[in-house]
């Protein structure tokens, strides 16, 4: 898994650091099988592109894989953001703040993405929260249970799933 985050959606031009990122190491597992899977974002798509030509598989776009939609909180910065109660019965990972997506339904298309790809080798571009709940499906944990862990712009980590 990969994660690329960012604010904007222009493209960057390499920058000296980038030469030094974990995706850049010679040590590639294979095979591919299934190849490289991504976000339909275009901070992700540009980051699989470069990915697929290294390992010489093809991208594929999968929407299941997008940062969590934040609805009309969207673009908002956290400095102009309200504490708003967790309705009673709910845990916040319930809640679709701002009409965008709960946590549990990222968690449900993690879920979804990750029973599609079976146990084959597959890389997988994203976004950070995406990820960390991503991490918590492959470890058996809920909605509830995610593990907040830094995940830092294009590092790669490595797990099995085993459906």
């Amino acid at each position: 898994m990969a994660n690329r985050r960012g604010t904007s959606k222009v493209d960057y031009k390499a920058k000296p650091w980038m030469s030094r990122s974990p995706l850049a190491a010679s040590s590639r597992p294979t095979p591919w099988r299934n190849g490289c899977r991504q976000s339909d974002q275009l901070r992700a798509a540009t980051t699989a592109q470069i990915i697929a030509a290294a390992f010489g598989v093809e991208a594929h776009v999968d929407v299941r894989l997008r940062e969590q939609s934040l609805g009309e909180l969207e673009g908002t910065l956290s400095s102009q953001l309200r504490a708003e109660p967790t309705p009673p019965g709910h845990h916040i990972s319930e809640i679709a703040w701002g009409g965008g997506e709960s946590l549990q339904q990222v968690h449900k298309r993690c879920m979804a993405f990750l029973a599609d790809v079976d146990a084959e080798p597959t890389i997988i571009v994203s976004h950070g929260d995406t990820l960390r709940v991503m991490l918590a499906v492959l470890a058996g944990r809920s909605h509830r249970d995610v593990d907040w862990v830094p995940i830092g712009n294009t590092d790669v980590l490595h797990r099995s799933h085993r459906p």
